[in-house]
């Protein structure tokens, strides 16, 4: 039997963290704004998800990049409770790179509006997601 472990955040639901467990994840733009509109922010968009899983042990095996939003399925690794250290790192260094490579977004104070996490604890929940991934575009 897997250890739970909550998280508990001010204004957001607890988060429930298992190791070795797919995660459905979804971020937005800021007031769901094209940023990613072209090819290289999408590019840049997903290089830093394929570095940010790299670094912190996360498997990437789904995913699709919109034009304001993004959809991943992950695989946790031994300790999943590193996912919003990866969010915030794989968001931060998106955003500064599409301030200093694309003029019209120089002078945007937020580029990310936030990402929710969905720990997949039953196979339907997981077809259903995956579908979602790949029917969307």
């Amino acid at each position: 039997m897997q250890e739970e472990n909550y998280k508990i955040y001010l204004h957001n639901p607890p988060h429930l963290f298992l190791p070795n467990t797919k995660y459905f994840i979804t971020g937005a733009t800021y007031l769901k704004r094209p940023f990613f509109a072209t090819e290289n922010s999408k590019e840049k968009l997903f290089n830093s998800i394929k570095m940010g899983c790299e670094k912190y042990h996360w498997v990437l095996e789904d995913w699709v990049i919109l034009d304001n939003h993004y959809h991943l399925m992950l695989n946790a690794p031994c300790s999943a409770d590193t996912l919003s250290k990866m969010f915030n790192e794989i968001h931060r260094f998106t955003a500064i790179w599409l301030k200093k490579n694309i003029l019209e977004l120089k002078e945007e104070k937020r580029i990310f509006y936030n990402y929710w996490d969905s720990c997949i604890t039953y196979e339907k929940s997981y077809w259903a997601r995956l579908n979602y991934i790949y029917l969307i575009p």
